[in-house]
């Protein structure tokens, strides 16, 4: 996810799935931000999924059914033209542009939580934050504490001098929020920063097998 100066992000989500029934005919996915968002930005949310072919190219466009909760969230219900093979495996790619959406961390100067919760265990998950060139942030980890197991979170700064913010975890069970949290630094607090790893922890054994469900949460 890329925001810019005033938390407008820009945000790809890459979904691997393994089908365990014949009958799965949608998904449904919620997302939601850190602050209480008045109905003008609501509107401005735009949403897109498209199936990835075998060969990693975009597939043809899901139709989709959004809705808001009273809370902020928003539920996306994306359906599929007809059941995939269960035992087989589809891939989906979502784009989401959200007005504000970082609006606490960017604008405000709060510190804001990244994190992703699944219904069903899932054996890998990345969640990517990518700042304005030139802007830093604090980092910690959401869900994990240093030293645990199944994790990392890293820090890299790109060609453009964007940091990007990189959580990893493996084999989540299921309902956990595991993540990051993020605060953007100040002038005076820029010298603190480290030149690449923010922290990384012994990872447990997985196989590469994908998620049998369902994709993030904020």
């Amino acid at each position: 996810m890329v925001t810019d100066d005033r938390g407008n992000t820009d945000g790809v989500v890459k979904i691997r799935i393994r089908v365990l029934r014949p009958d799965m005919l949608f998904l449904r996915l919620r997302f939601s931000c850190d602050w209480a968002q008045p109905a003008r930005y609501r509107r401005r949310v735009q949403t897109q999924i498209r199936g990835i072919t075998v060969d990693g190219a975009p597939g043809i466009r899901l139709r989709t059914t959004r809705s808001w909760a009273a809370d902020g969230k928003m539920y996306i219900i994306a359906h599929l033209d007809e059941p995939p093979r269960a035992g087989s495996e589809i891939s989906l790619e979502m784009r989401v542009k959200w007005p504000q959406r970082c609006a606490p961390l960017m604008v405000s100067r709060q510190p804001d939580s990244f994190v992703l919760r699944f219904g069903k265990p899932i054996s890998t998950a990345r969640y990517e934050v990518i700042l304005p060139a030139g802007r830093e942030a604090f980092c910690e980890s959401a869900g994990f504490e240093q030293g645990d197991e199944g994790f990392s979170l890293h820090r890299s700064v790109d060609d453009e001098g964007r940091a990007h913010y990189v959580f990893e975890a493996l084999d989540l069970e299921p309902l956990r929020e595991a993540g990051m949290k993020l605060e953007l630094k100040r002038r005076g607090d820029l010298a603190t920063s480290s030149p690449h790893q923010v922290y990384s922890s012994r990872r447990r054994h997985s196989s590469p097998s994908p998620s049998p469900l369902l994709p993030p949460a904020k």
